[in-house]
């Protein structure tokens, strides 16, 4: 983000007219929070580009706010519930432990991390953008109305969503593609994520862009008994309703919040919340874990066996650890006064628009 900044201030510098000839702006992650703020905050656009104060000083500002913010937000509910999702059956000795973990963390970093969309809306896109718990694209003023913005995002290839008491599991949907020829396309199975893009012009004029080929994005329930330990319970996958799951429309929104889609292609650990992605790093955890054969074959007899015991442990150490961090984390939701704001609307779904 940073970076965006001293790209700016050396073009405004410049004194060339070089904003003038600008017609598109686009990023991801840390350029993507530029961008919106760059666009839609007319005080960040003008500290970034004006000779009034010098960058240094600018950034550190901003900075300082942003870590100032985080305290604020760590206890805030503005976006959903505070608490955690309960622990999933299985792996008992890290339901002991999990919540701790996830508090502790929390606490030591000073900053709500792992409720990814209130950070973002909170501690970076708050300092700059009024009333960022309602802004969307067709709301919030431009600072710059002739430029369109472009953020790109990955849908992952599934996620966790919410608890499912009837099963004792965390739900999981998985992402399912369409394509103009009929064929249709599981990233869930494949392990595959989608990259798309939101694009923002003026005269509120926005919408999802992505490949011509996909005609239409479903999701649909996945097992959440697959990785349980005892096999009787990973059975239950082959019946209803995850034997013949049914697909509902990907609800892409026509007008989200700017933070939605900043924290979107913000997230970098996005990875860590689809189980088929985390799935295949931790398979790099078990690659590593100590084999006694591979890692020590000319030690005592005594070693390989502590390298036989220890392997089965760290794997699965690793894969119960993973399993209740990620399914427990809290769901994040619109604030009330933005979900009344989009129901008055009639917002439902959003219309996604094939790149051509």
């Amino acid at each position: 983000m940073t970076g965006g900044m001293a790209v700016a201030r050396a073009l405004s510098d410049a004194g060339l007219g070089w904003w003038e000839k600008v017609t598109h702006l686009g990023g991801n992650s840390g350029g993507a929070w530029f961008g919106t703020q760059f666009i839609y905050s007319q005080r960040f656009h003008d500290a970034v580009t004006s000779n009034a104060a010098p960058l240094r000083d600018v950034v550190s500002e901003w900075i300082e706010s942003h870590i100032a913010a985080q305290a604020r937000e760590l206890h805030s509910s503005e976006w959903g519930p505070q608490g955690l999702l309960p622990a999933e059956h299985g792996c008992p000795l890290t339901n002991l432990e999990v919540r701790q973990v996830i508090s502790r963390v929390a606490a030591f970093a000073e900053t709500p991390y792992f409720r990814y969309l209130p950070f973002v809306a909170g501690t970076v896109l708050n300092q700059s953008i009024d009333s960022v718990a309602n802004a969307t694209y067709a709301t919030a003023p431009r600072a710059l109305p002739a430029v369109a913005l472009v953020q790109a995002v990955t849908l992952p290839p599934d996620a966790w969503t919410t608890y499912d008491r009837t099963v004792g599991h965390t739900r999981r949907a998985g992402l399912r593609a369409s394509f103009a020829d009929g064929r249709t396309l599981d990233l869930s199975e494949r392990g595959k994520a989608l990259p798309l893009a939101f694009v923002s012009e003026a005269g509120s004029k926005q919408g999802w862009w992505f490949n011509a080929d996909i005609t239409r994005l479903d999701v649909f329930p996945l097992c959440p008994h697959a990785d349980a330990i005892r096999a009787e319970e990973r059975q239950r996958c082959a019946l209803p309703p995850y034997r013949s799951p049914r697909a509902m429309p990907l609800p892409l929104r026509d007008d989200p919040l700017l933070a939605e889609v900043a924290a979107a292609t913000g997230g970098a650990a996005g990875f860590a919340g689809s189980p088929s992605l985390y799935r295949r790093l931790m398979g790099g955890v078990e690659r590593e874990a100590p084999r006694p054969a591979v890692r020590a074959p000319n030690a005592a007899p005594g070693r390989r066996v502590l390298c036989f015991l220890a392997r089965p442990l760290i794997v699965g150490a690793s894969d119960c650890a993973h399993r209740k961090l990620l399914s427990v984390w809290p769901a994040v939701a619109r604030p009330a006064a933005a979900a009344r704001q989009a129901e008055r609307r009639g917002e439902r779904g959003g219309r996604t628009v094939p790149l051509p």
